[in-house]
């Protein structure tokens, strides 16, 4: 054996090798595509899908999610706090105030805030 050659490896890899590993890939994703047909054939067979009756729009835009049905509420509770007096932190004496009065409160401190202090 001569120098050269000894530096060398002495084969390729294997095609033999090569193919196992390609069919090792291609079989594992064969499968795991099969098992995503049947967990949504399954799904769609029985009518129940993960996502639940507002995941499937269905009626198109007709549909309302949970945000569209509870918007009402919450923008009520949200013109209530607003208007009304009530207490953040009775312990600390915090209260809020109704916002038409906190900015008729505001606007009247305002003229007096902005005069210029002399020195």
């Amino acid at each position: 054996m001569t120098a050269a050659a000894a530096e060398h490896e002495r084969t390729d890899a294997s095609p033999r090798l090569i193919g196992i590993i390609a069919a090792v890939v291609v079989l594992g994703i064969g499968i795991s595509l099969l098992a995503a047909w049947c967990i949504l054939s399954a799904g769609s067979r029985t009518g129940a899908r993960r996502l639940g009756k507002t995941g499937l729009f269905a009626h198109g835009p007709e549909e309302r999610t949970s945000l569209e049905e509870e918007w009402p509420k919450i923008a009520e509770e949200n013109r209530e706090h607003l208007a009304t007096y009530g207490w953040i932190d009775r312990s600390a004496g915090i209260v809020r105030i109704p916002i038409e009065r906190a900015m008729d409160r505001l606007a009247a401190a305002a003229p007096a805030a902005a005069t210029p202090r002399t020195p």
